[in-house]
């Protein structure tokens, strides 16, 4: 129609205006400063007064840039009041443009011809407005409505949280990763990010306000509230670098862990319970995760406990989350170890790991995507790796889950990358015993010939680095009369890499322990292919040496 060819049109202009600024700003900051006290109220505006329904429906690209031109200008540092003393001259060119005399003047000019930017009344006048969107009130009232507007769960979210729950979460992914930039979310959070940049102390204080107010005041189980409540956390969890950074600790987490969080991730929640309460606990987890390095032994064990129960909840989204924590959780505690001794961390991961695993292989169970199922195959992994033969009186179980995941993986580079981590995993860490379980040798010897069949198309780019690194461990845990006839099996590919100059490093290490293993069997074929090897190498030494 053409009432909505207008709005269209109408959105555009506003858009190429909003970035004609913005160029403007950027480049010539000082003659743009006349122009901050009009457009930079109008633009915060609308993020104050209207509602919430009305800013979601509006186009992500405006919002973009709308969020992207209030983000510029609190970074300006010209328009930044407490940064004044340390800008300096304009050139004569910029005295020019603006009709002014001078241009070459010391910085601490008195004279008024414009040449001490600090003395140009529109720089002042554009200093003031942006002091007065940070001023008490008004910048508490901005956080709130990003919070409320951008940052909550909207209805159709929830019903996706619903219908499609992996769908959901893999959207949530992205916007963590600040991977997905076309969403209100995106928008919102980066501003968040800015605010508190510019003014940390004062941003954390009334993001920490507002989430106990909001815990308070509103009733615990009123949808509106949790949506609230996973709202606050969301904004915490996007601010956490912030929150404990610069020597300053500007929450205590531990206490708020014991107080708030604990009680919520130790809920069970039934698979009927409000999509806002299950929300509300996934956002838990995340938060969890994001302060992990916060928490003291004792909360680590119960968060670490409390999560990898997590794993096995109703809510697919809430357990993928628990998996991707409980992966953070047990490379952290693997990163903890010091001085060779193991850490509390480290005890708590290892003693609950087995319960942590069968929660895994069953959620990869009822995961279908992709992404749902590397993220799990990845907590699998670290749990493996922090463990490592402590796990040996459950080796037969988890080698019995390898086999159908393999079958799963079809042509899924990340699965088959992920297949190559839990086996390595477990064979550096365990050895022969692993090597020699024939489920995992279901799965071992395909994954292998699958990952180094360099006849295949990117095959080499994509998976064959991975492949030499699990040949090699498989090697180095092998013995003669147990596996002798399977790596021999596998020596026509080793020549083919090592024939095609691929991953030179590693392939011929894996033929250095091929041949100690199996001997002279391995070199006869490479006879050729070596002695023009040496020959090579040594001409390039003597070069080098000359």
């Amino acid at each position: 129609s053409i009432k909505q060819e207008m709005t269209m049109q109408m959105d555009k202009l506003y858009r190429a205006t909003l970035t004609c600024c913005m160029n403007s700003m950027k480049y010539q900051p000082q003659l743009f400063a006349t122009q901050i006290t009009a457009v930079l109220p109008s633009v915060v505006e609308p993020i104050l007064t209207l509602d919430e329904s009305v800013l979601q429906s509006m186009p992500v690209k405006r919002l973009i840039v709308m969020t992207s031109f209030i983000q510029m200008v609190l970074r300006c540092a010209l328009y930044d009041e407490r940064r004044k003393d340390r800008l300096g001259n304009k050139n004569a060119v910029l005295s020019m443009l603006m009709g002014r005399k001078g241009g070459g003047g010391g910085g601490n000019d008195e004279s008024g011809d414009g040449s001490n930017p600090n003395n140009d009344p529109a720089v002042i006048a554009a200093r003031e407005t942006v002091t007065a969107l940070l001023a008490e009130g008004t910048i508490e009232r901005l956080i709130e409505c990003i919070v409320g507007k951008f940052l909550m769960l909207h209805p159709d979210e929830v019903e996706e949280w619903e219908s499609d729950p992996e769908g959901r979460y893999e959207t949530d992914l992205a916007e963590e990763a600040m991977l997905d930039a076309a969403s209100p979310r995106h928008c919102g959070g980066a501003l968040l990010m800015t605010l508190m940049n510019v003014e940390t102390d004062r941003v954390a204080k009334t993001l920490l306000d507002l989430t106990q107010r909001v815990f308070q005041q509103l009733p615990q189980d009123d949808v509106n509230s949790m949506l609230s409540r996973e709202a606050c956390y969301r904004a915490l969890e996007l601010c956490h670098n912030s929150m404990i950074a610069k020597g300053k600790r500007r929450l205590n987490f531990s206490d708020w862990f014991q107080a708030e969080l604990l009680p919520i991730l130790q809920t069970e929640l039934a698979d009927n319970s409000p999509v806002a309460m299950r929300a509300m606990q996934a956002r838990a987890v995340t938060l969890t995760q994001a302060y992990s390095r916060s928490l003291k032994g004792e909360e680590f064990d119960a968060a670490f406990q409390s999560i990898a129960k997590l794993m096995a909840a109703p809510d697919l989204v809430t357990a993928l989350c628990a998996s991707r924590c409980i992966d953070y959780l047990a490379i952290l505690s693997v990163q903890e170890r010091e001085s060779g001794e193991d850490s509390p961390q480290l005890l708590a991961v290892r003693s609950h790991s087995v319960f942590a695993l069968g929660n895994a292989f069953a959620l990869a169970n009822r995961a279908e995507s992709e992404e749902c199922l590397r993220v799990i195959l990845m907590c699998v992994s670290a749990l493996v790796e922090a463990n490592g033969v402590y796990l040996e009186p459950v080796l037969q179980a988890i080698a019995e889950q390898l086999p159908p995941l393999w079958e799963r993986a079809g042509d899924s580079v990340p699965i088959h990358s992920c297949l190559l981590s839990v086996l390595t995993h477990l064979i550096m860490k365990m050895g022969y015993s692993t090597v020699e379980n024939s489920h995992v040798q279901a799965v071992l010897f395909p994954l292998l010939d699958y990952c180094t069949d360099i006849n295949v198309v990117n095959r080499a780019e994509t998976l064959l680095e991975d492949g030499l690194r699990l040949w090699l461990v498989t090697l180095l845990s092998s013995r003669v009369a147990t596996m002798g006839s399977k790596l021999t099996s596998m020596l026509p590919r080793l020549e083919m890499i090592l024939r095609s100059g691929l991953e030179p490093h590693l392939s011929l290490k894996v033929l250095q322990f091929n041949s100690i293993l199996l001997g002279k069997q391995v070199v006869e074929p490479l006879g050729d292919f070596l002695r023009e090897l040496l020959v090579t190498l040594t001409s390039r030494v003597h070069v080098k040496a000359k």
